[in-house]
């Protein structure tokens, strides 16, 4: 009895790119709305500029998208990888906020906008990239 492997065709660099900026784009839409909801639901001040979560969400989701391309040459389930290591990003980096001694509703804003990010890109990533 022989078995079939199937052969994966890793997305191209330019549609990898593409896919992680598009998703880039949405996460950071997605991660704005969040940050005005919890500053507008904790009544604290701006921690954190809009300019800087775009920009984070977007090289997140860029090199979220090459991740992502790596693991289809690489895996036979790159999508629960995928999901794996975006989640486990979104903790350890909510983690190191904490340590950077800004203030809880520092941690707090923080730790929402890495789970949004995340689920985001876990979600569109291997979309953008079928």
């Amino acid at each position: 009895m022989t078995t079939r492997t199937a052969t994966v065709r890793a997305p191209s660099a330019r549609r990898t790119s593409l896919a992680g900026l598009a998703v880039g784009v949405i996460a950071a839409l997605a991660a704005i709305a969040a940050h005005l909801i919890v500053v507008a639901a904790t009544d604290s001040d701006e921690q954190l500029s809009v300019l800087s979560i775009a920009l984070t969400s977007l090289v997140a989701c860029l090199a979220g998208a090459w991740i992502y391309r790596l693991l289809t040459q690489r895996s036979h389930r790159p999508i629960v990888l995928f999901a794996v290591i975006a989640a486990a990003a979104a903790v350890a980096d909510t983690v190191l906020a904490g340590f950077a001694g800004q203030g809880s509703g520092f941690v707090i804003e923080a730790g929402v906008l890495h789970v949004v990010v995340a689920v985001v890109a876990a979600i569109g990533i291997p979309k953008a990239l079928r």
